[in-house]
């Protein structure tokens, strides 16, 4: 299978060549998926693409072992769902990849030893209320570092499972084998939606405070000898700019959410976003709204087709 293609699709052939081409323009190219099993029936995606970009979806159609066009939604939302938890890796593959360098002891430590000198020195000198929050953000540090360790082995794992897939010598997709990769995908995006969780809820309980509190001149005199205590000061910066980020994307997310999805709840605030990251959203809500957008968007036979 050539690396320009979606992660275990090969160029069209046969009587499946056959099958999409009235579906297919002639500046489109054709791939298929390997075989999915469906309560004892064996079914292949099929779909249109660029000619240069390989990855992305045009038209899509589900056909059985022998070649025949399926009109069953069903079935078809059961094909696709597999597809869509594969390309849950394609999309995220620079991310994944990124997170294998993450959670290291050099790189979360020197921070974490830091702030507890700092926490322990102007503790006396602090509100009850400036006490807490100094606290709470020690626990988003040994969060941050928690969750990030068990990111990177689940990146690690997520990428020796997509090694196997890209391997496979059978035709077929093996259920072990996706069952797996599915479950290591599903424990890695709670991973991520608990880390953008505890960098919201230190943003509203505790980082302008700690923020506050170092930048105090008084106080600020009584840290400057402890080592690496401007790490603090830059990983707060730091952790500002991407809740900024993660924010804009996360309003987006549950926009899609409620087109696709019809969920509702109501107007967004970022304590509303903490609970649904930990206790509402998961890979399935993910894969379930990709599938609804395809089986309109994309799926040749849909009733709202109407990509040209």
């Amino acid at each position: 299978m050539s690396a320009k293609y979606f992660i275990t699709f090969e160029p069209t052939q046969g009587i499946y060549k056959k099958a999409i081409k009235p579906y297919k323009s002639w500046r489109e190219g054709s791939d298929m998926s390997k075989k999915i099993e469906v309560d004892g029936g064996y079914y292949r995606v099929l779909r249109t693409i660029g000619i240069f970009n390989k990855y992305n979806f045009r038209k899509g159609i589900v056909c059985d072992e022998n070649g025949q066009i399926v009109e069953d939604e069903e079935i078809t939302r059961r094909c696709l769902k597999i597809i869509v938890y594969l390309a849950y890796y394609q999309v995220n593959k620079q991310d994944i990849n990124f997170l294998l360098t993450q959670g290291k002891k050099e790189q979360h430590e020197p921070v974490i030893h830091s702030f507890k000198q700092i926490q322990k020195r102007l503790g006396p000198l602090l509100s009850d209320e400036n006490n807490e929050a100094m606290s709470f953000h020690l626990h988003y540090l040994k969060e941050v570092y928690r969750i990030q360790h068990e990111l990177s082995k689940t990146s690690r794992q997520l990428l020796s499972y997509v090694d196997q897939l890209k391997s496979m010598s059978t035709d077929t997709y093996d259920p072990e084998l996706i069952r797996n990769y599915m479950d290591v995908a599903s424990r890695r995006v709670k991973l991520k939606q608990e880390s953008e969780a505890i960098l919201y809820e230190d943003g509203i309980r505790a980082r302008t405070q700690v923020k506050n509190i170092m930048g105090t001149y008084d106080l600020l005199k009584r840290i400057r000898d402890i080592e690496n205590y401007f790490y603090v000061l830059d990983d707060i910066k730091g952790a500002n700019k991407v809740s900024k980020r993660f924010i804009k994307q996360s309003k987006y997310n549950r926009y899609l959410f409620e087109k696709w999805l019809d969920f509702d709840n109501g107007p967004f605030t970022k304590e509303k976003l903490i609970y649904e990251l930990r206790y509402v959203y998961d890979i399935d809500m993910m894969v379930d709204k990709d599938v609804n957008r395809f089986i309109e968007k994309h799926w040749c036979l849909s009733p709202k087709f109407h990509f040209k």
